[in-house]
């Protein structure tokens, strides 16, 4: 649910203002979405609840001109950064963090989460960011011809072909 509405806000946050086919059913299950993730994070524990806010202000600055009048979205490649930071965020330290804390009593966590071997788990993140990465460069060629030229995607930055050859590398 946490995802469908990531999405959707990412997605659809710049069209509110404007009248669309669907617009309303997809506020409503948006919202409905994000009630849910929000109880649901919370039955996980508080662990999971500070990833899940990262997660979620990275969404926000994807989505939202906060910084500079821009979003993420419209920073070239820092768009692509930020959905593998949030993907692998979510993918690889959360689950971590809640067999931990599951394995653990609350008062001995911080002794097992230290004997953690974080340069193994930095060396997936760093994977699974790439992974992502490459994953998104086929949705940003297809969109090539709905984007705005302003957004400056990877696509638009360097062509087709050599974003085919980007995310060859990434893989």
């Amino acid at each position: 649910t946490a995802t469908l509405a990531g999405y959707n806000v990412a997605k659809y946050i710049h069209l509110l203002r404007k009248r669309f086919p669907y617009r309303y059913a997809i506020i409503i299950l948006t919202f409905i979405c994000s009630l849910i993730a929000v109880a649901g994070v919370f039955e996980l524990g508080n662990y999971a609840a500070v990833l899940f806010g990262f997660c979620a202000i990275l969404t926000s600055l994807y989505s939202l001109p906060i910084i500079l009048s821009r979003s993420f979205r419209q920073v070239p490649i820092l768009k692509l950064i930020t959905i593998g930071i949030s993907w692998s965020v979510m993918a690889v330290v959360l689950p971590r963090l809640l067999a931990v804390s599951f394995i653990t009593e609350d008062t001995a966590f911080l002794t097992v989460y230290e004997n953690l071997d974080w340069s193994l788990i930095g060396w997936e993140i760093t994977e699974y960011v790439l992974y992502v990465m490459a994953l998104c460069i086929p949705f940003e060629i297809r969109d090539l011809k709905y984007d705005a030229p302003q957004l400056r995607t990877l696509p638009q930055l360097i062509g087709i072909r050599y974003s085919k050859y980007a995310g060859y590398i990434l893989l």
